[in-house]
């Protein structure tokens, strides 16, 4: 399970004696934080029994904490008048998590910022943006172009017609590739109208 600033951390940990057998330690454990390396002091870790060498652990990770930070617990207890300590395995804290991007039916909600990133200004700068394609076209040119050729109205494409006209699929005709061909449809020049 990964882990954000403001959750519930939770790490059951278990107590035995020296042949192996679960039992109670002496006395309740106790358990410390450790963000990125140092014992966080503020804060609280409470430790439960919840069965015969059983217990949990558990704390609120601050929201001061970011993502990327690490958390680990370090467990003080004594068993049998043996004193020890274990520490359980480093988390490394997340920003989000799969159900903070997902709505209760499994698909993906996202926040405007991140939204925008798909819809917004990103998407058709990238479109418009100069040359991004070839030193004269935008890649929405391109695509317009491509389109035409592939999905639009063609004519003059057979009976040795010297040029072939592609229009623009779906958009009132428009003339997008205008192509002068010789006998055997090779293409000699194009005039483009992206």
């Amino acid at each position: 399970m990964s882990y954000k600033p403001g959750d519930n951390y939770v790490r059951v940990i278990t107590t035995n004696s020296s042949t192996g057998a679960a039992v109670n330690a002496d006395s309740l454990p106790t358990a410390q934080l450790v963000h990125n390396g140092a014992v966080d002091a503020s804060v609280s870790v409470t430790v439960t029994n919840l069965g015969t060498g059983v217990y949990a652990c558990s704390c609120t990770i601050p929201s001061s904490y970011a993502a990327g930070d690490t958390v680990q617990l370090v467990v003080n207890a004594t068993v049998g008048g043996v004193a020890g300590v274990a520490s359980y395995e480093v988390q490394q804290l997340d920003a989000k998590r799969l159900a903070d991007i997902t709505d209760a039916s499994g698909r993906v909600t996202l926040t405007p910022s991140e939204h925008s990133l798909i819809s917004g200004t990103d998407v058709p700068a990238a479109l418009d943006a100069s040359g991004s394609l070839e030193s004269n076209l935008t890649l929405r040119q391109a695509l317009r172009l491509m389109a035409s050729v592939l999905l639009g109205p063609v004519s003059g494409a057979t009976g040795g017609a010297a040029t072939v006209t592609f229009t623009s699929a779906g958009n009132g005709g428009i003339t997008r590739v205008v192509a002068t061909v010789d006998a055997n449809g090779n293409r000699s020049s194009i005039t483009l109208t992206p």
